[in-house]
């Protein structure tokens, strides 16, 4: 289980430049003010997360965490954007070693 802290993300000019992987998992959300929802999963990469939302359950540039398969995968994250039914989350904080199993993760379509 990945375990991560929040910090100012390094992974800014990264953010686009990730391969996205389509994925159907639910991601379970915990926002600042403790609120937590469960959202499916559109696309993931090493930097972040694209989720799908019915309406906005949180703010642009809310840190949040996530957890993704299960509990399998748990990171911090900022929200980057916000669409009528969707949202862009990037990971922040991520260790080396995060970042591969988010690769193995993400090349895999999940874990199955």
């Amino acid at each position: 289980m990945i375990r991560n802290h929040f910090s100012p993300s390094a992974l800014e000019s990264e953010r686009r430049g990730d391969s996205r992987t389509g994925l159907r998992e639910l991601a379970s959300v915990t926002t600042e003010d403790g609120r937590s929802v469960l959202l499916e999963v559109i696309d993931i990469s090493v930097s972040g997360v694209r989720v799908k939302h019915s309406g906005p359950p949180i703010g642009i540039a809310q840190h949040v965490e996530l957890e993704v398969g299960d509990d399998s995968i748990h990171v911090h994250g900022r929200v980057v954007n916000l669409s009528q039914d969707s949202a862009g989350i990037e990971f922040v904080g991520l260790s080396e070693d995060d970042k591969v199993t988010l690769e193995l993760f993400s090349s895999s379509g999940g874990w199955s």
